[in-house]
């Protein structure tokens, strides 16, 4: 069921000239109603003689008549014609279907239309005019089938439609248009998918069907329509390029991305569903309009030593960070209240990043969603306490040297929250605060010179840690046969065991001595902010995010199969 409407184009029975069908008017010129034997009525130019081919076919909605508007050159002003769309909702996408065919009708003295239209434009409300120039022929026997396509300005919108004035003062062409009533679909909305941490070597897999939102009652996304390729006709359920391959599965609506073995970097992807749509009792599917999944694989790491930094009352300090090719994190778990910090000589934004408000001071950062530290409910920043599990702030150097800064916003909330500067340089001028890029060293020690605007009380103390890139750490295939090592892994319900325990246990099997009880790896919500002091080694199950981590001594990590291969 559609909540939107048209009007139809057939209201008026026999064909008549400079006329519209009921909830139609005639914008300018001289449209008329045409059936399949007669074209207009006299009254118009050629008007009410018959067609060169009668009968012509009907329309998919066998309507018995239609508009017909005419190209008469520059005779006299361009013909048009329009309706309303009502009952819209803003913002959403549609799509109109619209019936049209080109005919001839070259009888008599005085000629309607002895020419095919080579094209005719429709619009609707005020967005610009689109051309239609694959107008089917009534030597085709078979009327085309065009998609309008558009995005509600408006509750209400008009659709119109132009024949141009190309053509010949001594040779008219005109096209048939027919509207089924109510004939307006609301097109499926797919979703932009981003995966910022995919494992290399490793298929990732997304439903882009159940992520879909079919909005018309009735109606929902069919599996089989996801299109990898919107360019190129038809529905494409598979892609390759030299990234990976991409299949559907068409009978659940998933996409799946198989990574070209070593590839690293982003994989991008536009595509489209469709929805089961039907007018005029044939299957009409709407597409949505094209989205984007982007799947970032980034190199295997490992996390470098941890280095700890504190500067108090505005005496400037220099610290040496170890080099790491894959970005380097600065975590501040206090701070009064702004700082600075030069990296390899150059400095991290181009004025000093201020996080309070107040005499003395000058903010000039804030959240994305434009909140501040100081305002309402979000503390000032020297009010929140951090550690190594929940810093104040973190401020990324990515690899190619840009940054980015998150904070919390209180003692209680211990989540970042993306954050940007703003504001003007000094207060004067035109020039905007802003980060700069960096040069941060991949083979070489690096100098970071810590400093602080003293205003009351100042300290800044943290800790900065990076990524190298290393090789990924890969499973093999499991062997068959004969039975060839012993393990010393086992988990034993005794307080005592044999010093040999388990010598019967092949293959390196974890071992539990037990008929009755196995075990059970601790659920925690969320492990970053509820196990407060973690050991190397820990492992628990993270509620939040839906998997068993592992501390590796600097931060939480899922287990996953990384890739199975024969190295």
């Amino acid at each position: 069921m559609h909540a939107q409407k048209i009007s139809a184009s057939n209201g008026v029975s026999s064909p008549c000239a400079i006329c519209a069908p009921p909830n139609w008017s005639v914008i300018s010129g001289t449209p008329d109603i045409s059936n399949r034997n007669i074209v207009a009525a006299s009254g118009t130019s050629g008007g009410g003689q018959s067609w060169t081919n009668a009968p012509l076919p009907l329309p998919p909605n066998n309507h018995l008549t239609w508009i017909t508007i005419r190209d008469v050159g520059t005779k006299a002003g361009e013909e048009s014609i329009k309706t309303t769309i009502s009952e819209l909702i803003v913002g959403r996408d549609y799509e109109v279907v619209i019936y049209s065919l080109s005919a001839m009708a070259d009888r008599g003295s005085t000629k309607y239309s002895p020419s095919y239209i080579d094209k005719y434009d429709f619009q609707v409300g005020t967005y610009p005019r689109i051309s239609v120039t694959q107008v089917n022929r009534d030597t085709n026997n078979s009327w085309g089938t065009n998609r309008l396509v558009f995005t509600a300005q408006n509750t209400s919108m008009d659709l119109s439609f132009f024949p141009g004035f190309n053509a010949s003062t001594s040779s008219f062409e005109s096209v048939n248009i027919s509207v089924t009533l109510n004939s307006i679909n609301t097109l499926p909305v797919g979703k932009d998918f981003f995966v910022s941490a995919a494992l290399k070597d490793q298929p990732v897999t997304l439903n882009v069907v159940e992520n879909a939102v079919e909005y018309d009652e009735g109606q929902f996304v069919q599996n089989g329509s996801v299109d990898l390729d919107p360019a190129t006709p038809g529905i494409q359920s598979t892609y390759t390029d030299a990234k990976g391959t991409w299949t559907v599965n068409t009978s659940n609506g998933q996409v799946t991305f198989v990574p070209t073995r070593g590839f690293e970097g982003q994989a991008i992807i536009e595509y489209t569903v469709q929805d089961n749509y039907v007018l005029d009792g044939i299957l009409s599917p709407g597409t949505s309009i094209p989205k984007t999944i982007i799947i970032t694989i980034p190199p295997c790491t490992t996390a470098v030593t941890k280095e700890n930094f504190e500067v108090a009352d505005g005496v400037t300090k220099t610290f040496m960070m170890p080099a790491t090719d894959y970005g380097f994190q600065f975590d501040i778990y206090s701070l009064d209240n702004s700082f600075q910090l030069n990296i390899n000589g150059i400095d991290l934004a181009n004025e000093e990043i201020d996080f309070q408000p107040g005499t003395g001071a000058k903010q000039n950062i804030r959240f994305f969603d434009g909140t501040k530290h100081g305002e309402g409910s979000i503390s000032q920043i020297y009010d929140i306490e951090g550690d190594s599990q929940s810093p104040v702030i973190r401020i990324k150097i990515a690899s190619d040297g840009s940054i980015s800064l998150q904070a919390r916003k209180s003692n209680a909330d211990r989540a970042l929250y993306d954050m940007e500067l703003y504001g003007i340089v000094g207060g004067t001028g035109s020039t905007n605060v802003a980060f700069n890029t960096v040069t941060w060293n991949n083979a070489a020690s690096n100098t970071v010179i810590a400093s602080q605007h003293v205003v009351g009380a100042t300290h800044m103390s943290g800790n900065g840690s990076g990524l190298i890139k290393v090789e990924c750490p890969c499973t093999k295939e499991p062997k068959t046969g004969i039975n060839t090592t012993i393990t010393n892994v086992a988990i034993s319900t005794n307080t005592t065991i044999k010093s040999n325990w388990p010598a019967n246990i092949p293959n390196g099997a974890l071992v539990l001595d037990s008929s009755s009880k196995g075990l059970v790896i601790t659920r925690i919500n969320n492990v970053l902010t509820d196990i407060k002091a973690p050991v190397e080694g820990m492992i628990a199950y993270d509620e939040t995010d839906k998997c068993v981590k592992l501390y590796n001594g600097y931060i939480w990590n899922c287990l996953k199969n990384s890739c199975t291969n024969e190295r």
